[in-house]
């Protein structure tokens, strides 16, 4: 976004699910930080069931979950790639964190979910 105050609400969120329906059903990601630079990465995301999600993780960085609308499940995997958790968050406002470096899946139980991601962006000391 390019303004530092922003306020996010149901007609803001009601306007992403709009968003992803007309673009054929894509997920949306909407960052609240102003540039990439900045120390922490604040995004709302939306997903959709119809899509699909891959096992991934993050080396550098842990990241937060604050869950908005719908349902979520968080798979979290071994260095096998293994399953050895599941977290089902269906309340509105429930937070879950992943630890840097640890595989996870995140995929909607609904429809579509909507939820807050937050992560501290480390920087190159390379640079």
């Amino acid at each position: 976004l390019r303004h530092k105050n922003v306020k996010i609400n149901n007609i803001f969120f009601n306007n992403l699910i709009k968003f992803s329906k007309l673009n054929k059903n894509v997920n949306c990601r909407i960052c609240l930080h102003q540039s990439k630079n900045e120390k922490l990465h604040s995004m709302i995301v939306l997903i959709n069931s119809k899509n699909d999600f891959n096992i991934h993780r993050h080396l550098e960085t842990p990241e937060m979950y604050q869950l908005i609308k719908g349902t979520i499940k968080i798979n979290i995997f071994n260095n096998k790639k293994n399953k050895v958790k599941t977290i089902i968050m269906k309340k509105k406002n429930e937070i879950f964190s992943v630890n840097k470096n640890q595989y996870h899946i995140v995929i909607p139980e609904t429809r579509y979910a909507i939820f807050h991601e937050t992560k501290f962006r480390i920087y190159d000391k390379k640079k």
